[in-house]
């Protein structure tokens, strides 16, 4: 799990309000997660994830992998998060059930999309909360409960900054 930051200082006021109501989005998801939410893809239990990350940023993850049904407070919809213990996670965010195909990720807002993801990426250490602009989400159920996704998108922390593209795999159990 290591990290290299590209750059100085991303954006002035603007772009720190914009981070820090990504990273409030981001805390009510984590909050709705640990506050009992019901589980997806297997009723429960933790997978695992790998990731690579380059840009603006630079870190290899690997970590736990969870799913879980929203509720009200948190938008509804289902959550896939990808956390490793020092903070960074990556999130996807959906509005219907995660099953086997291939999706569209979207810019992460406030509102839900009517189809596809919504992706970010918090990297702890240097603060930063990077929000999806495009991508693809491919999911495939290879038996029983489990299932399987991999993932690739581009993020930017603010408009017109240095971005970063995250890709991964990960299984839910």
């Amino acid at each position: 799990m290591s990290e290299t930051v590209a750059g100085g200082r991303a954006g002035g006021a603007g772009s720190r309000a914009r981070a820090r109501g990504l990273h409030r989005v981001l805390g009510m998801g984590m909050a709705a997660l640990m506050a009992g939410c019901r589980w997806v893809a297997g009723g429960g239990g933790a997978g695992s994830f790998d990731a690579r990350v380059t840009g603006a940023v630079t870190a290899t993850l690997s970590g736990r992998a969870s799913a879980a049904t929203l509720g009200r407070l948190a938008g509804e919809g289902y959550a896939i998060t990808l956390a490793v213990p020092d903070g960074r996670a990556i999130y996807l965010y959906t509005r219907t059930a995660p099953r086997a195909g291939s999706y569209t990720v979207h810019p992460f807002t406030i509102g839900q999309p009517a189809e596809g993801y919504k992706a970010a990426f918090l990297s702890q250490p240097n603060g930063a909360a990077y929000q999806a602009t495009s991508g693809t989400v491919d999911l495939t159920s290879p038996g029983g409960s489990r299932l399987k996704g991999r993932f690739q998108f581009q993020a930017e922390a603010t408009p017109g900054a240095a971005g970063v593209t995250v890709a991964g795999t990960f299984t839910l159990p």
